[in-house]
């Protein structure tokens, strides 16, 4: 079993994840959040991924994802939409 060495304090990360569950709407972070601080809590990686249908490897790079860049990491990534140009067919 690897022990994680945090670049961020376990501790303030636990209470952002506490205050990010309690404010937000957000389906699928808090979803994401809430695995995480289970896992910040001591909750194993193996045990977890089965019971939230999640790779231990997707698990594992939430977890450092946080730990390198906080919880925003793991927000939703919004793509821009593009307008379709539909050009008129040439007539022969």
């Amino acid at each position: 079993m690897n022990i994680r060495t945090f670049l961020s304090d376990k501790q303030a990360l636990i209470d952002e994840g506490k205050r990010i569950v309690s404010m937000s709407d957000d389906a699928k972070l808090l979803r994401k959040v809430t695995i995480v601080n289970l896992m910040l809590n001591g909750a194993s990686v193996s045990s977890l991924s089965p019971s939230c249908r999640e790779t231990t490897r997707t698990l594992i790079s939430w977890m450092k994802a946080v730990d390198e860049k906080g919880f925003d990491a793991l927000r939703p990534i919004k793509i821009r939409k593009t307008t379709r140009i539909v050009m008129p067919l040439k007539k022969n």
